[in-house]
C-alpha cells in the first residue's frame, strides 16, 4: 500500500528532546561513518571497536558506576582514576570495586557546581550499551581535575595540573603496552599570548607514536555575544566599553603592537577597589610584535560586575584580547571586534588535535555552531583542525537532583540513584570526545600513529561543509571510515564516501531508519517532524 506523508511541525530535531536539537550517538556514528567501521564494512577485513586502546579523559564530574562504562559481561572498563578524597587529598585507584564504591568523582560531590560533564564526555568517546560511543570496547582511564572557581584558580595551576595528569596517563599506557588517546574538554584561553610557548613545548614532549591528545576548541566563538578580540586597524587610539563580570576569577588582557601601548581605565578607583592589577611585558610574538599583559586579580571580597571603559593609546596600531571580559562596544567604530583567537589551550598547540562543533540548522543540516571558538592560534596557524557533532545525548546522572529535569531517559526512578540516566549536552566539549573515540579506532588498526599522522589523515579525508582549511571548522567533518581506509592503504578500493542528511529519516530518539520508513509512525527528516501512515 502506498504510504502517505503529512507535514506536522517544522522543528530542528533528531531526538525526543526536539526543541534542543540533540542527536543520539547512533545518529552521530552514522553521520561520521563510524558505524561502517564498527560493522567492518568492505573493504575492511574486520570490525573495529577500540579494543586494545586506552581512552583517557581529563575532565570534571564523573559517575563511575554508570552501566555505559561496563562491558557485555558487566565488568568495569575503567582501569584507573585520578581523583580526590572528601578532604581534598589526591588519590589514585586501579581496583574496580574501589572505583565503583566511589560512585561519583570529587567534582560531582564537592566542586563549585555538581556536574556530570566528565561522564557525558566519556560516554561519547567510549560508552557502550544503549547509547554506544565511538570506541565501545576501549579501556578507560579518567582524571577529575576541575579547579574550584575561586581567586587561587589561576591559569598557572591549571597548566601544572594538566601536564602532570597527561604525563601520568601516558606512563600508564606505556606500563600496559597499549596506545592511548587523551581527550581534554576543558581549557583556558590566552589569546595571542606568547607565554603559551613553554606549556606548548611540554605538551610536545608528551605526545608521539601511539600518544595522542585531542582537545575541545572552546565555546567563545559567538561574535554577537563574545567579542574578546579587537584590532584597531589604522588607529593608534581606541576606547572599549567593557563589563568585568562579577566572578571570583582572575582575568587577563593582552595587547600586541609594533610599539608601546598605554592602557588605562575610565574609573580607576572602582577597578582598583575590585582588583589587584599587574602589568607585564611578555616575549615578542613570532611576527616580532611586542606583547603586553594586564592581569586583574579579584580581591578577597567577591567583586560585583564592574562597568568600565578601557582607554588605549599607542604610537602604532594594536590588537587586544580580553579573557573573560565582555567588550560591549568600541570607538572608533571601524575598529574590528570578533571572536578570533578564542581557541582554548591546549587545543592551539601544533601536536594537539583541536576540535570544533557542528550543530543542526533549522532545516536539519549540519552547520558551524555559533559558539564554537575560532582560530588562528597565537602564532598564526590554522586552528581548529577538524569538526565533529556537538549536540549529543550521552551518559550522565546529575548528582544535584535539582537538575533532574534535564534527564532525557532513565531506567531507574528519577532522583533515586539514577543508575542509568541519559542527558543531552551541547558544545565543543561533546565534539572533542567524538574525535578522540574515532582516533581510538584508528589506533586499534595502527598503534604507532603520531599526531602528525592523525592530522594528515584528517586533512585528507574529512568532509568539508565549507571552504577549507579555515579558522572555524578546520578540515571539516571527521570521517572515521575514510580515515581508516587511508590508514590501511585501502582508500582506492571504494569511491569517496559522502555525508548525506537530505533524505535520511530518524525516529524520535534520533536513530536513522533509512530513506524509506518501513513502518507507520512519527519521524524526523530535513528538520521537520512528519507522520507516515499506512
Amino acid at each position: 500500500m502506498k504510504k502517505t506523508v503529512l507535514l506536522l511541525l517544522c522543528l530542528s530535531a533528531l531526538t525526543a528532546q526536539a526543541a534542543d536539537g540533540y542527536m543520539s550517538l547512533d545518529s552521530c556514528r552514522w553521520m561520521t561513518n563510524t558505524r561502517l567501521v564498527h560493522e567492518g564494512k568492505t573493504p575492511l577485513t574486520q570490525a573495529y571497536d577500540g579494543q586494545g586502546v586506552i581512552v583517557g579523559v581529563i575532565d570534571g564530574g564523573m559517575q563511575y558506576d554508570h552501566p555505559t562504562f561496563r562491558n557485555a559481561q558487566g565488568e568495569l572498563r575503567i582501569r584507573k582514576i585520578w581523583d580526590k578524597n572528601e578532604n581534598g587529598t589526591e588519590v589514585e585507584l586501579t581496583d574496580p570495586q574501589a572505583i565503583l564504591a566511589r560512585k561519583y568523582s570529587y567534582c560531582s560531590l564537592y566542586g563549585p557546581m555538581p556536574t556530570n560533564h566528565g561522564a557525558h564526555v566519556t560516554g561519547i568517546a567510549a560508552g557502550s550499551g544503549r547509547y554506544k560511543g565511538m570506541a565501545p570496547a576501549s579501556e578507560i582511564i579518567f582524571a577529575d581535575v576541575a579547579l574550584n572557581m575561586h581567586r587561587d584558580s589561576t591559569v598557572e595551576l591549571y597548566q601544572q595540573r594538566l601536564v602532570k595528569i597527561v604525563r601520568a596517563m601516558m606512563a600508564y599506557a606505556d606500563s600496559v603496552g597499549k596506545p592511548i588517546v587523551i581527550n581534554i574538554s576543558m581549557g583556558v584561553n590566552l589569546g595571542f599570548s606568547t607565554e603559551q610557548q613553554a606549556f606548548q613545548d611540554e605538551f610536545k614532549s608528551l605526545t608521539g607514536p601511539g600518544h595522542i591528545v585531542v582537545s575541545a576548541a572552546g565555546n567563545e566563538g559567538n561574535s554577537e555575544e563574545s567579542t574578546p578580540y579587537m584590532n584597531s586597524g589604522s588607529h593608534t587610539e581606541a576606547e572599549l566599553a567593557v563589563l568585568l563580570p562579577g566572578m571570583p576569577m582572575s582575568r587577563d588582557i593582552y595587547l600586541r603592537s609594533t610599539d608601546t601601548v598605554v592602557l588605562s581605565f575610565s574609573n580607576p578607583d572602582a577597578v582598583n577597589a575590585a582588583y589587584d592589577i599587574q602589568y607585564q611585558r611578555l616575549p615578542d610574538a613570532p611576527d616580532g610584535k611586542k606583547v603586553y599583559k594586564v592581569r586583574l586579580i579579584p580581591k578577597q571580597q567577591m567583586p560585583a560586575d564592574v562597568q568600565t571603559t578601557i582607554k588605549l593609546k599607542g604610537t602604532a596600531p594594536f590588537e587586544l584580547f580580553a579573557s573573560r571580559t565582555v567588550i560591549q562596544s568600541v570607538s572608533p567604530s571601524d575598529c574590528t571586534l570578533s571572536s578570533a583567537y578564542t581557541v582554548s589551550m591546549p587545543a592551539p598547540f601544533p601536536n594537539v588535535i583541536a576540535v570544533a562543533n557542528y550543530a543542526l540548522s533549522e532545516t536539519g543540516q549540519l552547520e558551524m555552531a555559533p559558539a564554537s571558538s575560532w582560530g588562528p592560534s597565537w602564532d598564526g596557524r590554522y586552528k581548529p583542525d577538524v569538526t565533529a557533532i556537538g549536540s549529543v545525548i550521552s551518559a550522565g546522572n546529575y548528582y544535584n537532583e535539582a537538575n533532574i529535569d534535564e534527564v532525557i531517559e532513565s531506567y531507574d526512578t528519577y532522583g533515586v540513584q539514577g543508575l542509568e540516566t541519559w542527558v543531552g549536552q551541547y558544545g565543543t566539549s561533546q565534539a572533542s570526545p567524538m574525535v578522540a573515540g574515532i582516533i581510538a579506532l584508528w589506533l586499534q588498526a595502527k598503534p604507532t600513529l603520531t599526531p602528525e599522522d592523525i592530522l594528515a589523515i584528517i586533512r585528507k579525508t574529512s568532509k568539508p561543509l565549507e571552504t577549507v582549511p579555515n579558522t572555524k571548522s578546520g578540515a571539516g567533518l571527521i570521517d572515521a571510515y575514510a580515515g581508516l581506509l587511508e590508514i590501511l592503504g585501502l582508500a582506492e578500493a571504494l569511491p569517496s564516501v559522502t555525508v548525506e542528511t537530505e533524505n535520511m529519516y530518524y525516529d524520535l530518539l534520533g536513530r536513522p531508519v533509512g530513506s524509506k520508513p518501513s513502518a507507520p509512525g512519527i519521524y524526523v527528516t530535513k528538520g521537520k517532524k512528519i507522520r507516515v501512515l499506512n
